[in-house]
């Protein structure tokens, strides 16, 4: 894999997991509301966030790592998000797909 186009899924496992870190900020804020109102489910949502807070922050430790070791990067970005969408659902949609696209990139650049 050339270096440029390193350089480049990197830049974009770091944008999918900026995006992961806005949308576990936005499930705080919804589970926050959600329990002040006593709404079911409210709490779980917030404490799932946490979850999601860490797996961007990994899922951006892959994408730097990328750069180093294709391999090892495109791995963590893909459990990253797959764990994210597994957990949060639906807010994590969108990081989750250009973590995806990026792994998988990466992956398939690093075994040809």
């Amino acid at each position: 894999m050339s270096a440029h186009r390193k350089k480049n899924m990197a830049r974009l496992g770091m944008a999918g997991g900026f995006l992961g870190l806005i949308m576990a900020v936005l499930a705080f804020i919804i589970g926050g509301l959600g329990s002040l109102f006593h709404f079911n489910g409210a709490g779980e949502l917030f404490h799932s966030s946490w979850v999601s807070l860490f797996l961007s922050l990994i899922g951006m430790a892959g994408a730097a790592v990328t750069r180093k070791d294709a391999l090892v990067g495109g791995v963590t970005m893909l459990v990253s998000g797959l764990l994210g969408i597994a957990i949060i659902g639906g807010l994590f949609i969108v990081p989750f797909l250009i973590i995806l696209i990026a792994s998988v990139v990466v992956l398939i650049d690093s075994f040809a």
